[in-house]
């Protein structure tokens, strides 16, 4: 269990590779009771590819985005 005041934000990865189920991945998540935003949830979902830096960009910007909502420094 996470606790209440700290968000969670995923990176979704290997996003470039052709035979990937985000869907499932996503269910997945929600089984554990880790909603996607994208499913009605508060959990940011970023898709990203460590091999070719794909989605990075936007995972820091949502990184940064939240730290400043919750006030973090």
């Amino acid at each position: 269990a996470r606790a209440a005041n700290v968000p969670l934000v995923v990176a979704l990865n290997k996003c470039d590779l052709p035979d990937r189920n985000e869907q499932r991945v996503l269910q997945d998540l929600a089984a554990q009771n880790v909603l996607a935003s994208e499913w009605g949830g508060d959990i940011e979902v970023v898709r990203t590819s460590g091999l070719t830096g794909t989605g990075v960009p936007d995972l820091l910007d949502t990184l940064l985005l939240t730290s400043e909502l919750h006030e973090f420094k």
